[in-house]
């Protein structure tokens, strides 16, 4: 508990929000599932809160999520909101009782060579769920599905091969727009799958959407590069910032972590640190790195046992903002 305080008063400044009012958690995707005797009577989910980058993990009940994990068959938290909500998928179980109103929305792309997808929006309000046309601007292309961003009133949709589908829900004429990926980031339809979340990854900082890539390079070795979005509707991109993992791997804070030196997979983007900060797995660790400096600014055991340490990706791992009172 000391380490947590003492944790809490170096960090505070750059994982609670601009205004003091909430702290980020880094959320592990696959929540631990208990069984009979764990909860107190009527309660079936609640959480294990640690301090960033320390792993807070939901707790949910077997009946919630019955079946054996497998690697494709678990469950899984899909989403947060800025009020602090999460969009749980699991097997089964009773619709939870919500005092706010929310909206749950799943795009489903057509077949290939279709111009148009198909948006399935349920609302909290009605209790059903409605089907919306849309435009499908990559027509030809199929989607990567590599997760979504979700602004104050816009949801973008993400693929790590080719860019991203932006979705204003606060307009009568909704319509997708695409947004690509930096120049020269774009990859073959099918390249990558789900490798590429080990490799690439999307985040928001203070507001602006960055993108992160570990790649190879003749003569240089592995290196780590940061992309800031500029201008959405021309899709252009700021280039931040790149690392070589061989600077990295000799800074004395990485030496600290008692690492090897191999290539990690991406994690996540430092919300609220005014630096090029990102943050990555390795060996059950997660440390983030100043990558304008090439610098390791802390690292934690990461606590998520589900899937195995192999699998471990920027998709099994989220931002989620939660008020500070509800960490004690």
């Amino acid at each position: 508990m000391d380490d947590d305080v003492a944790a809490w008063k170096r960090w505070k400044g750059q994982w609670v929000t601009e205004d003091g009012s909430e702290l980020w958690m880094v959320l592990a995707c696959v929540p631990h599932v208990v069984q009979d005797g764990y909860f107190k009577p009527g309660f079936d989910n609640g959480f294990k809160f640690r301090l960033p980058p320390g792993a807070t993990r939901l707790v949910v009940h077997r009946s919630i999520a019955p079946r054996r994990k497998t690697i494709d068959d678990h469950p899984y938290v899909a989403g947060g909101d800025c009020h602090g909500r999460l969009l749980l998928c699991a097997t089964q179980g009773p619709e939870p009782i919500s005092r706010d109103a929310y909206l749950v929305a799943d795009l489903h792309p057509t077949v290939v060579g279709a111009d148009h997808a198909t948006l399935l929006l349920y609302s909290s309000a009605s209790g059903a769920w409605s089907n919306l046309e849309l435009n499908y601007p990559p027509r030809d292309r199929p989607w990567g599905g590599n997760g979504v961003v979700v602004w104050p009133k816009e949801i973008w949709w993400v693929d790590l091969s080719y860019g991203f589908l932006a979705l204003d829900l606060s307009v009568a004429h909704r319509e997708l727009r695409f947004v690509p990926l930096p120049v020269g980031r774009e990859l073959p339809p099918g390249t990558g799958g789900r490798d590429l979340e080990k490799s690439r990854c999307v985040g928001l900082n203070f507001g602006e959407l960055r993108y992160v890539e570990i790649d190879e390079r003749d003569g240089v070795g592995p290196i780590v590069s940061m992309w800031t979005l500029l201008d959405e509707d021309a899709g252009t991109w700021s280039f931040d910032c790149e690392a070589s993992f061989k600077a990295i791997w000799a800074d004395e804070g990485y030496k600290a972590t008692m690492l090897p030196p191999e290539i990690p997979t991406v994690a996540l983007i430092h919300p609220e640190h005014p630096g090029d900060v990102a943050y990555f797995f390795l060996h059950s660790r997660l440390f983030g790195v100043h990558l304008g400096q090439c610098r390791v600014l802390e690292w934690q055991f990461f606590e998520m046992l589900h899937p195995p340490m192999a699998y471990h990706s920027s998709r099994f791992v989220r931002l989620w903002k939660n008020i500070p009172a509800f960490r004690c």
